[in-house]
C-alpha cells in the first residue's frame, strides 16, 4: 500500500520468495515509501523471519535514510564538479597517491609532456623530472606527504615519455580523501618554458652588456 517497489512485485511470487527464506537469514534492501501526504521517502528496510505459535512471520525495520542520500548525493555533485575542473583545467594537474604514485593525470600534463593518454598512470614525479633536477622540489614532496609541511612551489624540467623536455612551476598541496580516507597530493605544473626562455635571454643580453661596458672601459 506505500511501497510501490513491492507493489510492482505479484504477492504470489512474493510469498513464495519470503516462504523460501531460512528462518535465521534476514535481507536488506533499500527502496522508497509514500508517505500520507504522497512524499517519496529513501528508507532502508530490514525483513527477517521468524515463527510464533507455528506460524510464519516476517519483522520488517525501516530506517529513514534521506539525510544519507542526500549526502550522497551532494558527494556526486562535488565529485562531478572536481572531475569537470580536473579534466578541463588549462594547466597540468595529477594526483598522487602517499606512495608517490600517481593515480590520475589531466589532458592538459599529457598534452605538455607528450604522453598517451593515461601513460603517466603509475609513475612519480621523478620519473618525469629532468635528471639535472632531481635535487629541486623532489625531497619537499616527501616531507609533503609525510605531512611535515603543507605546500611546496618548486621551478624544475620535466622530460615527458618522448623525451620532450619543459620547464614546470610545480604547487602542490596535501589533502586527505574522504571516501578512503587516504592522503593524496594534488599538484600542479605550469609550462613556464616561455618565461623561462625570456629570462635566459635577458640574462644572456646583460651578461653581453657588461662584457660591453667592460671592453669600453678597458
Amino acid at each position: 500500500d506505500f511501497n510501490p517497489d513491492v507493489a510492482r512485485v505479484p504477492r504470489e511470487r512474493l510469498g513464495e520468495n519470503w516462504a523460501r527464506m531460512p528462518l535465521d537469514s534476514s535481507v536488506t534492501v533499500e527502496t522508497a515509501v509514500v508517505s500520507r501526504d504522497g512524499e517519496t521517502i529513501p528508507v532502508e528496510i530490514l525483513v527477517a523471519p521468524f515463527e510464533e505459535q507455528g506460524q510464519r512471520l516476517f519483522v520488517a525495520v525501516g530506517r529513514d535514510i534521506s539525510e544519507r542520500k542526500a549526502a550522497e548525493a551532494a558527494r556526486r555533485r562535488d565529485e562531478l564538479r572536481f572531475q569537470a575542473v580536473f579534466e578541463g583545467a588549462p594547466i597540468g594537474l595529477v594526483l598522487i597517491d602517499d606512495a608517490g604514485k600517481i593515480v590520475a593525470a589531466n589532458p592538459a600534463i599529457e598534452w605538455m609532456l607528450e604522453a598517451e593518454p593515461k601513460s603517466l598512470i603509475g609513475k612519480t614525479l621523478a620519473d618525469l623530472t629532468h635528471d639535472t633536477e632531481l635535487q629541486w622540489g623532489l625531497r619537499e614532496l616527501i616531507e609533503l606527504r609525510r605531512g611535515l609541511r603543507e605546500h611546496v612551489i618548486a621551478e624544475t624540467r620535466y622530460r615527458g615519455p618522448s623525451g620532450k623536455i619543459v620547464w614546470g612551476q610545480l604547487s602542490a598541496f596535501r589533502y586527505r580523501d574522504p571516501e578512503t580516507d587516504e592522503h593524496r597530493i594534488v599538484a600542479f605544473i605550469e609550462d613556464i618554458s616561455a618565461r623561462k626562455r625570456i629570462e635566459d635571454q635577458r640574462r644572456e643580453m646583460f651578461e653581453r652588456l657588461d662584457e660591453l661596458v667592460a671592453q669600453r672601459t678597458a
